[in-house]
């Protein structure tokens, strides 16, 4: 899936698809609730059994001569909540196949530092975590990272050391305000819930 937004172009990459209860995200959805909703919720949103499909993707964004990567999905540390069931994906693969190769990368932006938005900021090389995109300077708002830090066992960043940390243990990773402009089509706009 690809559009584009005046001169800036952007790129749905695809790590995985899953379905799974509703109940599992939202335990107030139960099917009395859901009854008055069905008729706009399924089948895009909700199926007959009230199953929900999550995917988990990047957005490529090309502005001003920049690849940004936003978001960077599960990653090869695997999924905390699911670790019967380890994701299997050729995410690098499908990202150098749509014209994205690792090293052409500018900036990673993770929009906040949940385990499924840093995943594939590190690849395991020789038993350690290093950044996928070699060439790129990761962008982590200020406010987002000092709170993750101080809950080193939230069950959200079990993967922070080793998706996080890493690189900035690397020289590649930038804190910046919830509003830094990357290029002058594109800029943070903060919405913390």
């Amino acid at each position: 899936m690809k559009w584009k937004i005046g001169d800036v172009s952007i790129t749905r990459i695809v790590e995985s698809d899953v379905t799974l209860p509703i109940s599992t995200l939202l335990p107030a959805a139960t099917p009395s609730r859901l009854a008055a909703h069905r008729n706009w919720l399924e089948p895009h949103f909700i199926d007959d059994q009230d199953h929900i499909r999550i995917s988990f993707h990047s957005l490529v964004v090309e502005s001003r001569g920049k690849i940004i990567v936003v978001d960077t999905c599960i990653g090869e540390h695997g999924d905390p909540f699911a670790a019967d069931k380890p994701i299997v994906t050729q995410f690098l693969i499908d990202m150098a196949e749509a014209g994205f190769p690792r090293g052409k990368v500018d900036v990673v932006l993770c929009t906040h530092l949940h385990y499924d938005h840093v995943g594939w900021n590190t690849v395991k090389v020789d038993g350690k975590w290093v950044p996928t995109f070699p060439n790129a300077r990761y962008l982590f708002a200020s406010t987002e990272y000092h709170h993750w830090k101080a809950e080193p066992e939230n069950p959200a960043t079990l993967n922070f050391n080793d998706a996080v940390e890493a690189v900035f243990d690397a020289g590649q990773a930038d804190l910046v305000d919830s509003t830094h402009r990357i290029t002058e089509e594109v800029k943070l706009v903060p919405t913390p819930a």
